[in-house]
């Protein structure tokens, strides 16, 4: 057995590794998100990506909001030019848990067939379950760069309190999203990791998600199934 050959062999594999590790893990967050099968193989979602159960209901929540954006529809391409295009901020009950895409507020809405100046108008549903002002100013602030005609954000007093704005996981692992709207600066969230930090290993959760919201668009595709209905 050549033993100085393997062992080349196996010195090198390590350092392909390693380089590939620390290129994939120095993507930026923003450049990852936008690499999307959805508007392009398969249709956008109908909302934003949110789930607990992710083998039954072949959706997930994560916090990647390029990422949740590139697989929604708002995304698709060219409709600006074709359409009034409106979108609907809130909560779950503007997201529509329990509820079946056609049965939300988007839906209904969506299924009056409305046009104004000559013009198809779409509602965009952009709820997300959890109650927070900040969560809904950082869904906000991603919304306008789709150039939205009208904003709705439907929310309520209960959304104000100070310890809410960050119980929502998307507000938290978000902060530095909000920097432009605050007049004192807003420290993002401490993530551990250390040296690992920029690594394939350190981003490991967040490239997990963004693989698992591509693979699970397939079957989401081909059943319209993006939340677990219990049977009624």
């Amino acid at each position: 057995m050549n033993f100085p050959f393997l062992r080349n062999v196996f010195l090198k594999g390590i350092l392909i590794f390693a380089i590939l590790s620390l290129v994939i893990g120095d993507i930026p967050a923003d450049i990852l998100g936008k690499i999307s099968i959805y508007n392009s193989l398969i249709p956008g979602r109908l909302r934003l990506p949110f789930g607990e159960t992710p083998q039954r209901s072949y959706n997930l929540s994560l916090y990647n909001l390029d990422a949740m954006f590139a697989a929604h529809e708002i995304s698709k391409s060219a409709a600006a030019d074709k359409e009034t295009r409106i979108i609907l901020l809130g909560d779950s009950s503007i997201w529509g848990t329990l509820q079946k895409p056609e049965e939300t507020l988007s839906g209904r809405l969506n299924a009056r067939n409305l046009q104004i100046c000559g013009k198809s108008v779409h509602f965009y549903n952009l709820g997300y379950p959890t109650i927070s002002l900040a969560k809904d100013v950082i869904i906000l602030q991603r919304a306008l760069q789709t150039n939205p005609d009208l904003a709705v954000w439907v929310t309520t007093l209960e959304a104000f309190p100070k310890d809410k704005q960050f119980a929502s996981p998307l507000a938290e692992n978000n902060r530095g999203r909000l920097m432009a709207t605050q007049g004192t600066e807003v420290q993002p969230a401490v993530v551990s990791g250390g040296i690992l930090d920029g690594t394939i290993f350190g981003r490991r959760r967040e490239l997990a998600d963004w693989v698992r919201l591509q693979l699970y668009g397939i079957p989401w595709a081909a059943t319209g199934i993006d939340q677990d209905y219990p049977v009624r």
